[in-house]
């Protein structure tokens, strides 16, 4: 029973291929590894696996279906640590990966342990371009995560020239990019990681989802929109001065608050020149009748208020004045 689920889980591992797309001698010897599998022969499954791989030229579903593939045959034939390597490349390229629970625990026994030791971690890649003023554009691929160490170069793939076109990139460390020409408005284009033998690890974009870059254009304005002319340019005309009302500008305003300043300080002149004359009323108040005494103290109060109205009124109208500056 147990060597029939594993048959089955790896029958379960060959890749579906269009019909009208023709193997390549990689998924050719994939499936001749896949059906050696299918009929318990681990050890020729596992030869065949490994020389799928060597060939290279694998999409990235069809490359961590191989490491899958040569995992459990370590697993079959006993081998459990190279199982628990193997199941950890297996499980960064492809973290949903699952055995079902039925299968020999030769097999689960090394997946857990891989999955305890690569704890979450797995294959990740970022692509970002953008253009730049030579009109061309730039991308950059950042690698976050590669924990098996399987990465060993990066490619940019550009779809809009038949065939597509590759633009390999160095990848002797992080993030790296390459400068390329897009003569359309649009143009696809997606970011590509690959192992050692040319297989395709992970893609950010691909024929069907593309990743998109959009040359920028200089808009024009609208036919109704003012266009500014920059002072130097010879057509350039200084604006006509701004006209305000006489109630808007601070002028008036400050010139009030000046004014009455200026009547403020008179009174206060006179109030204290009105003190200064009822001090002295005072000192002789045998010789002068109460009724001048009041007179002056009466003239001496008026000019303190007309003073302290002056200040006040002043006061307000520069308040005004700052508020219409």
């Amino acid at each position: 029973m147990r060597g029939a689920a594993l048959g089955l889980m790896v029958g379960l591992l060959i890749p579906t291929l269009a019909t009208s797309r023709p193997l390549n001698s990689a998924a050719s010897r994939f499936q001749e590894a896949s059906r050696a599998a299918d009929e318990f022969d681990y050890a020729k499954a596992l030869g065949l696996a490994h020389q799928s791989l060597s060939l290279g030229g694998s999409d990235a579903e069809t490359t961590w279906r191989i490491h899958a593939l040569i995992a459990q045959c370590l697993a079959a034939l006993d081998h459990p640590t190279p199982a628990a390597d193997a199941f950890a490349q297996v499980l960064e390229l492809h973290p949903a990966f699952e055995l079902p629970q039925d299968v020999s625990p030769k097999l689960l026994g090394p997946l857990e342990e891989a999955r305890a030791a690569l704890r979450g971690a797995s294959l990740q890649l970022r692509v970002e371009s953008h253009v730049l003023p030579s009109k061309q554009v730039e991308t950059m691929l950042q690698l976050d995560g590669d924990p098996m160490r399987l990465v060993a170069a990066g490619r940019v793939v550009l779809f809009d020239s038949p065939p597509p076109t590759n633009v390999e990139l160095p990848i002797s460390n992080f993030p790296t990019g390459a400068r390329w020409r897009c003569n359309l408005l649009s143009c696809r284009y997606a970011g590509v990681l690959l192992d050692e033998y040319g297989n395709i690890l992970a893609s950010v974009g691909n024929t069907t989802s593309p990743l998109h870059v959009e040359m920028l254009t200089p808009a024009l304005p609208p036919a109704n929109a003012a266009v500014t002319v920059p002072p130097w340019h010879p057509t350039a005309r200084a604006a006509p001065p701004e006209h305000r009302p006489v109630w808007k500008s601070p002028v008036p305003y400050l010139v009030g608050a000046g004014a009455l300043l200026a009547v403020g300080a008179v009174f206060t002149y006179q109030a204290l020149h009105e003190a200064s004359q009822e001090r002295s009323l005072v000192a002789q108040s045998s010789q002068f009748e109460f009724s001048q005494l009041k007179a002056a103290d009466g003239r001496r109060q008026r000019d303190v208020w007309l003073a302290a109205s002056g200040f006040a009124l002043a006061g307000g109208l520069g308040v005004v004045a700052a508020a219409v500056w």
